[in-house]
């Protein structure tokens, strides 16, 4: 089948998904519970993390302040695309809401002696729960100042509120605007991964995998095919060796997840690696081409972002917190979830196998899993266009796999790495549809549909923590095949028997296939 009607039928079937999700009510599910309600719920469409996009992107219309006034777990790119989905409906945000009335609160509290710290106050504001709202209010001293902050905070308290009922109003049509956002971003990682399998001379059908339940129901419910057509794109760009755009698009991914910057070394590696035997040019003219010029285009992008977060808030010290914060939160302050593999080691009600005490030591040694293998298997040189594929699925994994929390909206990094692997892996033929399936399995359906509810919020059963560790088996499985592949293709390639003039990776891939 031609490239054309691969292409049609890839935008048929994200169309098809896009109706679908947009289609289905809140909690759609599938089955008869005992309570009436769907046995299995959310079973297209989940909407956990899109309330937290929600609130990130709210700065745009309320013109807060990314980071400094609107807390964001994301890097500033994301952070920033949140904020378009508000343009798809009428969203009725009041500019300044709830910023204006805390800041205001924020302030009197200060010049009042209460005796705790700049930060302390502003998390009295921020961050004081419902019921204990009065008992703050009352401990303000008596006379002028004190009245004014107690007026403050309630008027802070009250724009708070406000905010909350917005956001419930808000939540629906918030949803379906990033839905409709994902489905271009979708069908681009679907278009990516064709034109990988055609480089590497395999057969377009693996794409379709990308179709599958897991990975169709993270695209629109999650955004992860941002960065990852972002990630393909600067992968697809460098074995065509468009170097400097290959650059530019791993820079912006980085801006939208962080972990892509960890490929850096693995683009390096493969550009010297498989270029060094046919160079026509001195050292350094050679050197500058293949990964001077690439860095510098991939730092410049990193560096023109922060500017631009730094600026956004005005520079000075309140620039350098909006730049810097969400990388300090995420190395200092994020927590692992119950179903992360840190987790499992450490919980006595799960695997066990070390102490609670150990975690915080053992999060420090995962961040060298997720580092040191990935520089290592760099500095083997990575000769070929397979190599490189291999490479970038291990590090993508060791990064799913060695996070402190786990996400299972991950399997979008880890499918258009390896899918264009697919026609020279039997391995991978199994293992990731496998994936993409088993994902779907932990969630929604056993985390939303087998979990008993409790005043904590859900208790996932039996079944559903022998699919997490059948995932993790998975998943380090697949990461011991990434690398096997990456060192096999060292050991196949031999830059010596490169015609002159060819680079080794042209050498050693297969044609593409014809048109």
């Amino acid at each position: 089948m031609k490239l054309a009607r691969w292409l049609a039928l890839g935008a048929a079937i994200v169309a098809a998904y896009l109706a679908l999700v947009l289609w289905a009510p809140a909690g759609f599910g599938i089955g008869a519970g005992t309570d009436g309600k769907p046995r299995w719920p959310n079973v297209v469409e989940d909407a956990y993390d899109r309330h937290a996009y929600q609130q990130r992107g709210r700065w745009l219309p309320a013109g807060g302040q990314p980071y400094l006034e609107v807390f964001s777990e994301y890097p500033q790119l994301t952070t920033w695309f949140f904020g378009l989905a508000y343009f798809g409906f009428d969203h009725q945000v009041l500019r300044g809401e709830p910023f204006t009335a805390e800041n205001d609160a924020i302030a009197k509290l200060r010049a009042l002696d209460l005796g705790v710290g700049p930060k302390d106050v502003e998390e009295m504001v921020k961050k004081t729960p419902k019921a204990q709202r009065n008992v703050l209010i009352e401990r303000m001293p008596k006379g002028p100042q004190g009245a004014a902050a107690a007026d403050a905070l309630r008027a802070a308290f009250a724009a708070q509120d406000r905010v909350v009922a917005e956001l419930t109003k808000n939540a629906e049509a918030y949803g379906r605007a990033h839905q409709v956002l994902m489905a271009p971003f979708y069908f681009a990682l679907y278009v990516l991964v064709l034109l990988c399998l055609r480089e590497m001379g395999a057969p377009p059908a693996w794409a379709l995998v990308l179709f599958l339940p897991g990975p169709a129901f993270f695209a629109f419910n999650r955004f992860d095919v941002l960065p990852m057509v972002l990630v393909l794109g600067a992968v697809l760009a460098l074995l065509r060796e468009r170097l400097l755009l290959a650059g530019v698009l791993l820079g912006l991914a980085t801006m939208t997840k962080i972990w892509p910057i960890a490929l850096a070394p693995l683009f390096v590696s493969y550009r010297l690696s498989s270029t060094w035997a046919g160079r026509r040019v001195g050292v350094w003219p050679w050197l500058a081409r293949e990964a001077l010029a690439p860095a510098a285009a991939c730092l410049g992008v990193c560096a023109l972002v922060l500017a631009l977060s730094y600026l956004q808030a005005g520079g000075g010290e309140r620039g350098f917190d909006a730049m810097t914060r969400v990388y300090l939160w995420h190395d200092q302050d994020r927590k692992a979830n119950h179903s992360s593999v840190l987790a499992l080691m450490t919980a006595p009600e799960r695997w066990n196998w070390l102490p609670a005490a150990a975690r915080d030591r053992w999060e420090q040694i995962f961040k060298y899993a997720m580092v040191l293998p990935t520089l290592l298997l760099a500095l083997s040189g990575l000769r070929t266009k397979a190599a490189l594929l291999h490479a970038a699925g291990f590090t993508a994994l060791a990064c799913v796999i060695f996070q402190k929390f786990f996400s299972p909206q991950w399997v979008l990094w880890i499918l258009p790495l390896l899918l264009p692997l697919a026609g020279r892996a039997k391995a991978y033929r199994v293992l990731l549809p496998l994936l993409a399936v088993l994902i779907y399995a932990q969630l929604p359906l056993l985390f939303y549909g087998d979990s008993k509810v409790t005043p904590n919020g859900l208790d996932p059963s039996p079944r559903f923590w022998f699919v997490t560790n059948a995932r993790v088996v998975l998943l380090f499985a697949l990461w011991a095949l990434a690398l096997w592949g990456a060192l096999a293709e060292r050991r196949r390639a031999d830059p010596q028997r490169a015609e002159p003039g060819a680079t080794t990776s042209a050498a050693s891939s297969p044609p593409a296939p014809a048109r």
